[in-house]
């Protein structure tokens, strides 16, 4: 069974960081304690302590729906003291009964459907979905997030799949190159990983020609979230390549396997 991700976004109320922090640490104590099929639970906060990121990965629909069982109650007590704005996207194949059960609720308007297209580990089109593992190793984590421009989806897709050739022949220290589109096709994230920023540094200078055609004539609306501490080097890559607007920054502040 392949697994499923869910990246979820909410706000830290305000003069609440410390009492989100320890509401934060009991949902990941349930979930460790009790969890049979969760294999990625990581919170990142962001730099100024207004936003935050849960990056989760599941075995299968099953493994979602028993953790979300699992740590119901704390999550109640998360959002009714200490967050708001709960925001999420899906990534990966759910049952259809999930998602009707999902679409029925009252997170229907606040989550996102992603679809795996193609990545290092597996051909475009295949049928069984992604193979990174949250024990891989990665120093450093990416979220790409882009707009497919109107009418041109299938010169997106073909120009994302020269990125990927690109990635897989030159680069040597990355772990992670997912795509993801929205049902629809309107809407992109990349999910990457990386041993180190010397991999992301690396990566930028195999891509960077290729890349400037995909968003040129493909591609528009780019932002990226970082996941993990930023070096001198990797912020002087975001100025280098005038992306220190469309960049948001994210530390780690507890997850299922400890510290990063």
């Amino acid at each position: 069974m392949s697994s499923l991700e869910v990246s979820a976004r909410m706000k830290v109320r305000e003069g609440r960081l410390e009492g989100f922090k320890r509401q934060a640490a009991e949902c990941i104590r349930l979930s460790r304690d009790l969890d049979t099929r969760t294999l990625r639970f990581d919170w990142f906060l962001s730099r100024d302590g207004t936003e935050c990121e849960l990056r989760e990965m599941y075995v299968g629909t099953e493994g979602m729906v028993e953790h979300r069982a699992n740590i119901a109650d704390a999550v109640q007590v998360l959002f009714r003291d200490f967050a708001y704005d709960h925001r999420a996207r899906v990534f990966g194949d759910p049952s259809p009964q999930f998602v009707d059960m999902v679409n029925a609720g009252p997170m229907r308007e606040t989550v996102k459907w992603y679809s795996f297209f193609q990545g290092l580990g597996i051909p475009s089109g295949s049928p069984r979905g992604h193979t990174f593992s949250p024990e891989s190793g990665a120093k450093l984590e990416m979220g790409a997030h882009m707009t497919v421009r109107p009418r041109q989806l299938e010169g997106f897709k073909k120009q994302a799949a020269e990125l990927l050739r690109l990635t897989r022949e030159k680069d040597t220290r990355t772990l992670r190159y997912d795509w993801f589109l929205n049902r629809d096709g309107s809407d992109c994230e990349v999910r990457e990983a990386y041993v180190d920023d010397d991999g992301l540094i690396e990566h930028n200078a195999n891509v960077m020609q290729a890349r400037g055609t995909f968003f040129e004539l493909f591609a528009d609306n780019h932002f990226m979230s970082v996941y993990g501490e930023a070096s001198p080097q990797l912020r002087q890559l975001a100025e280098a390549t005038h992306m220190t607007r469309n960049l948001e920054w994210f530390s780690f502040i507890g997850g299922l396997n400890g510290r990063r």
